[in-house]
């Protein structure tokens, strides 16, 4: 699952950053690699098999509130520096731990050398280094030998497309043979409450007024859209009831540029 944000849905893309998302990866057992997955160097081995009720017990543990430490292969960056960049140059940093929440475990597909797990989980997950905390868990090492993330809230997997699908319909019809695969921008905040504006208060927002809207109490981001119905953008309300704006649409876009697609 990888949304694609064109033109203006780019501005909901940190949004999606945010999301929950769920994955099915296979673990190998007993190899355990400087990636923690099947690209990386071996640095160490242990028993290759875990037991299929043991496994079931050790993934029972991995629910809920949880701290992980962040891999030395990931994106996130120590004094400007990415640390796959560090990693790869030899060099290894301290890096804080931090809390993940797993919603659900289970094994889809019971083999004792490798079996496959199904993971839904909070931004910030690393499935490789989840896959080695269950290794060692259950009393060896590991790594993820495949993985595929199968959503992105609000994104489910049913709705994807695949790149042959994608390529078959620009052959047949060129780039508009792409348009029925289009989601609207505000599909990514269907969860978010929703605020109906006046057309006044449309016009005042877009000047970076605070304005009233209808629809719901309680603070926090808000989508916003006009009384004709569209898509205006985000917003925030605030304890006094007030709406300020935050990231706005652009107010007559082409319709494939203010689109997701999956």
């Amino acid at each position: 699952m990888l949304p694609v944000c064109l033109g203006q849905a780019t501005k909901v893309c940190g949004f999606l950053l945010d999301s929950d998302k769920e994955y099915r990866f296979k673990v190998r057992f007993g190899v355990a690699t400087t990636t923690g997955d099947a690209e990386g160097t071996v640095t160490r081995t242990g028993p290759a098999e875990v037991a299929t009720d043991l496994l079931e017990a050790t993934i029972e543990g991995f629910h809920g509130r949880l701290q992980q430490i962040p891999p030395m292969y990931s994106a996130l960056k120590h004094r400007g520096r990415r640390l796959y960049e560090l990693a790869r140059a030899g060099h290894e940093v301290p890096r804080n731990s931090r809390e993940i929440h797993i919603y659900s475990l289970v094994v889809e597909s019971h083999d004792t050398a490798s079996p496959v797990l199904r993971v839904r989980c909070s931004k910030g997950t690393y499935v490789r280094t989840l896959a080695e905390q269950i290794a060692e868990k259950a009393g060896t090492v590991g790594h993820v030998l495949e993985l595929r993330r199968l959503s992105v809230d609000p994104f489910a997997e049913p709705h994807m497309v695949t790149m042959e699908a994608l390529e078959d319909a620009a052959d047949g019809s060129g780039p508009q043979g792409l348009d029925q695969w289009l989601l609207p921008a505000d599909r990514a905040l269907d969860s978010w409450p929703a605020l109906r504006l006046s057309s006044d208060a449309v016009t005042a927002i877009r000047c970076g007024q605070a304005v009233v809207g209808d629809g719901g109490t309680g603070e926090g981001l808000v989508r916003l859209y006009g009384d004709a119905g569209q898509f205006v953008g985000i917003g925030e309300r605030l304890a006094g009831g007030q709406v300020v704006p935050r990231r706005l649409m652009e107010t007559n876009p082409p319709a494939s540029t203010q689109a997701i697609g999956l």
